[in-house]
C-alpha cells in the first residue's frame, strides 16, 4: 500500500494534499478464520487539508 503527504507551510498557515492506498489495492483489513469472514480495507482516499494557527 502506498500513502503520501505533500504540503506547503507559511507563517501561520499550511496546506496539505494527502492520499492513502494510492494504488487502490484490495487488501484484507481483518479476518475471522473461524467463520471465514473477511473485512476489506479502505479504497483510495484523497484529502486536501488546510490549517491555520491563531
Amino acid at each position: 500500500m502506498v500513502n503520501a503527504r505533500v504540503g506547503y507551510e507559511w507563517d501561520n498557515f499550511s496546506v496539505y494534499a494527502l492520499g492513502t492506498n494510492l494504488l487502490d489495492a484490495e487488501y484484507v483489513a481483518s479476518a475471522d478464520t473461524g467463520y471465514g469472514i473477511q473485512t476489506l480495507g479502505d479504497p483510495r482516499q484523497l484529502t486536501l487539508r488546510v490549517e491555520a494557527q491563531f
